[in-house]
């Protein structure tokens, strides 16, 4: 399995401020061996498994099932863009799917951002995060949930605009609001 980066850092997002194991996948990183690994990160109860994962599905697959045969009580928070679907999976009641769709911004059109398996990710319950950088980016979003039907309560929006603002838009739409530590801590980190 290639890894981009490894780090152990406070989790954000969900289940904030948990001390927890990162990993940044990417089938350009570095070869890890696998056993080296499991040892690594058998202490932590919380693992983040992040960058594009399902690249390198089967062996991600078998990794997290490792993980979990080792010790059952590892939650383990898959944050992907939800390109691509995990193989051989299931529904593990310790593994939750995050998706984070890229939006317009950060310069993909729409097809290289959003494709059929999202619909895999809405079947699991994945939570839905998005990152806006202004305020129009908001109708972005409202378009991505609704030609995708993602439940209104899959969906949540990162802290990163004018608080009061974004308060008053997730409660008029029923959306989430998430909050990343590093950017409400960034002076302190």
């Amino acid at each position: 399995m290639k890894i981009k980066s490894k780090e152990v850092k406070f989790s954000d997002y969900f289940n904030i401020g948990h001390w927890c194991y990162i990993l940044d996948i990417n089938k350009f990183g570095i070869e890890y061996n696998e056993k080296e690994l499991l040892n690594e990160i058998q202490e932590y109860k919380y693992i983040i498994i992040k960058g594009e994962p399902f690249e390198q599905s089967s062996e991600v697959s078998k990794f997290i099932k490792k993980i979990i045969k080792k010790d059952e009580n590892t939650k383990i928070f898959i944050y992907c863009t939800g390109k691509q679907k995990p193989v051989a999976l299931g529904t593990l009641h310790n593994v939750f799917y995050n998706v984070v769709i890229p939006l317009n911004y950060e310069g993909l059109n729409y097809k290289n951002r959003i494709n059929d398996n999202i619909n895999y990710y809405i079947n699991m319950g994945a939570n839905f995060i998005f990152k806006p950088n202004k305020k129009e980016d908001i109708n972005e979003i409202e378009l991505i949930v609704n030609n995708n039907s993602i439940p209104r309560y899959l969906v949540f929006v990162d802290y990163c605009l004018d608080v009061n603002w974004l308060y008053q838009f997730c409660k008029k739409k029923k959306y989430n609001i998430c909050i990343n530590l590093e950017d409400v801590f960034n002076e302190f980190i």
